[in-house]
């Protein structure tokens, strides 16, 4: 028997608590956090839930939102970018 797994992506939600207003003010955060993303990628990823996300890219979107720079901290931000349930 396959499990869903049903997730909420609240990267907007952060952005804005960060006050990012647009997909574009991540460009820079995520270069300096060594994260590479061309405009679209970061418009789809902020846009859109995805499907799948490399996990140093999750880590370094925690870091920017939640402005961590402890591995607890980081953790923490993972946690709060992702609300995941199993059903």
């Amino acid at each position: 028997m396959k499990r869903e797994i049903h997730y909420h992506w609240r990267v907007c939600e952060l952005m804005a608590r960060a006050g990012m207003k647009n997909s574009r003010d991540l460009v820079g955060p995520l270069r300096d956090q060594g994260i590479t993303l061309s405009e679209s990628q970061i418009y789809r990823i902020v846009g859109q839930e995805p499907d799948q996300v490399a996990f140093k890219v999750l880590v370094a979107l925690a870091a920017i939102n939640i402005g961590g720079s402890s591995d607890r901290s980081r953790l923490v931000a993972c946690r709060c970018l992702i609300l995941s349930c199993f059903v």
